[in-house]
């Protein structure tokens, strides 16, 4: 996988995931965030370099 410079953070939103309905039935998962700041908030918006990173992540933990 190339160097996405990625850091992880945990981190509470307050929102939901369909992550949780597969923990209940014991299928362990990850959410990849959609590159969202500020979620669920009036002031939550997002970067072009973040959406791309978002992009790459995913496209990498799918084929890698």
């Amino acid at each position: 996988m190339p160097n996405l410079q990625l850091t992880p953070r945990l981190i509470s939103t307050h929102g939901g995931s369909d992550n949780n309905r597969y923990v209940k039935e014991g299928i362990r998962g990850i959410v990849v965030a959609c590159a969202m700041n500020d979620c669920h908030s009036v002031s939550e918006y997002t970067t072009i370099d973040e959406l791309e990173k978002s992009a790459l992540l995913a496209l990498h933990l799918m084929i890698d």
